[in-house]
């Protein structure tokens, strides 16, 4: 009698541990089952004629980091600068200039992104940069003390790609 109650409190025992561990069991997800996560990243699902989920890249906003550089010398009392301008940390020479080139506010286009330029014995060069669909274009300009009409004469100097 002693060893058919332990074989009943075993037996009780073991159903009931595995009884437990079925219903633990049923809330763990099957590797084929098909589970519902929201969508964080920049891809969207939709769905083609045939009813298939396909994802589709959303256009990102690319960002532009731009920006002159400038490296004046002088010889004979006559400065002069080598202008070039960074997108996105790629740099490319623009052209070399008289007169010692710097950053300047307001003298672009209203798209505008960053403009310098220099001035030299009554003449000035000037460059501007604003973004297009290729990536940045560099405008170039100039001024003269006795120019007889207003502003810099802008004209498309370089495009240059994102």
């Amino acid at each position: 009698m002693k060893y058919l109650f332990k074989l009943v409190s075993i037996a009780l025992i073991v159903i009931l541990t595995f009884a437990n561990c079925g219903g633990q069991a049923e809330n763990k997800t099957n590797p084929t089952d098909k589970v519902e996560s929201k969508n964080t990243d920049s891809t969207s699902t939709t769905k083609n004629d045939e009813s298939e989920d396909v994802e589709k890249e959303e256009p990102k906003e690319e960002k532009l980091e731009v920006k002159f550089l400038f490296k004046t010398k002088s010889q004979d009392d006559m400065p002069s600068s080598d202008i070039s301008i960074s997108v996105n940390g790629k740099i490319t020479f623009l052209e070399s200039v008289v007169g010692e080139a710097s950053l300047m506010n307001d003298i672009g286009g209203k798209n505008s992104i960053t403009s310098c330029g220099s001035w030299w014995a009554g003449a000035g060069d000037y460059f501007y940069a604003a973004p297009s669909k290729k990536g940045v274009a560099v405008h170039k300009g100039w001024q003269d003390e006795e120019q007889e009409e207003q502003g810099y004469h802008w004209e498309l100097f370089k495009e240059i790609s994102k």
